[in-house]
């Protein structure tokens, strides 16, 4: 079993976002979150959530000054709208209080480089919500890779697509660009562009995109990118990215999701598709270890558990808990928001230019 955080007052700053009755979830069920304090600039939605914290509920606090300046609070998760979260994640820096935030963190690239910044000035432990990196497929697939089991990596595709905007509210904050500050690539593509990165130990160099609003839904953002990625391991790598599928329900599961990542080296190649359940990964490797058996196929049924992301999630918030305890930041820190902004903005500028963005 991992090992367990100190136990502490935590805080769910954000009750109305699209995740945070499911980070609530995550906090109720972490055994080290021995009380738990509720705030959101409308103090409805936060009442909203009193019920659903149960018994480790503390506090619903009224005023933001109030829970931060609580030193019962030892960590906080911030689940809060694009362009509130800047503002706020400032003022738990300056507060001292380590933070756990949903991504993309801000509306651009600018707004997260000063929210890392303050973290960083302050010496506060800072993570962010790209918790697809702890599902042990991807754990699985980090490994084989770093281990060469697919020779020199040639090669990488990745897709998204999810229910489209008319089954998703066109209404909703989400597509609006003054408020959320980009479509699908900040709200869903960060997550595989992110694991890219991550699985490979490689970072993009050069980006090409075309994006468009196919839904003829009233937004102005976009709903569908499809880009292409030069990464410096010299790996070309295509991703897709829509708000496609016409029929679906709610959850991470098929038939409302359609995801894929794949990989193709000179001495093999994998493909996973990760809203699957059990997970599967197929692979072919003519590695040296691999000779008597180079084609499988590995399953991995994920633990069930109450919390954003399974017992995979939860374990992800137990890690980045512990971090901040220890004063470091957890798994995924605000470079890797930042690296994610620099690639979402070069796709922006190359479909507004109509050219190769070099990063």
């Amino acid at each position: 079993m991992p090992e367990l955080a100190v136990q502490t007052h935590v805080a769910l700053l954000g009750c109305d976002h699209p995740h945070s009755r499911s980070h609530l979830e995550t906090l109720c069920s972490l055994q080290e979150a021995i009380g738990i304090h509720l705030w959101d600039p409308d103090p409805g939605a936060a009442e909203g959530l009193r019920e659903a914290a149960g018994e480790k509920l503390v506090a619903v606090h009224p005023e933001l000054d109030g829970l931060l300046a609580d030193d019962r609070v030892g960590w906080i998760l911030a689940s809060l709208r694009n362009d509130v979260s800047p503002g706020v994640l400032a003022r738990c820096a300056a507060a001292g209080k380590p933070v756990l935030s949903e991504k993309p963190m801000g509306r651009s690239r600018a707004e997260v480089e000063l929210v890392v910044a303050a973290f960083q000035q302050a010496d506060v432990p800072l993570a962010v919500c790209f918790q697809n990196r702890h599902k042990p497929a991807a754990r699985q697939i980090h490994a084989w890779l770093a281990d060469g089991l697919l020779g020199r990596l040639c090669a990488a595709e990745t897709r998204l697509h999810t229910t489209q905007v008319a089954l998703r509210n066109p209404r909703h904050w989400l597509f609006s660009n003054n408020l959320s500050g980009g479509g699908i690539l900040p709200w869903l593509g960060c997550h595989y562009l992110d694991l890219l990165r991550w699985l490979m130990g490689a970072e993009a160099v050069e980006v090409t995109c075309q994006c468009a609003t196919l839904s003829g839904e009233d937004i102005d953002v976009e709903d569908m990118a499809v880009l292409t990625l030069r990464f410096d391991n010299e790996v070309l790598a295509s991703a897709t990215f829509g708000y496609l599928m016409p029929g679906g329900r709610p959850g991470y599961i098929q038939p409302g999701y359609d995801t894929y990542i794949g990989f193709k080296g000179t001495g093999g190649q994998l493909s996973w598709v990760p809203t699957t359940e059990p997970s599967r990964i197929d692979i072919v490797s003519f590695h040296d270890d691999w000779l008597a058996a180079p084609q499988r196929t590995v399953t991995m049924q994920e633990e069930g558990a109450k919390a954003y992301g399974q017992r995979a999630g939860l374990e992800f918030a137990r890690e980045c808990l512990k971090a901040a305890q220890d004063r470091r930041d957890g798994p995924t820190s605000g470079a890797d928001m930042l690296a994610i902004w620099a690639i979402i903005e070069a796709a922006y500028r190359s479909q507004r230019d109509g050219v190769r963005v070099e990063l």
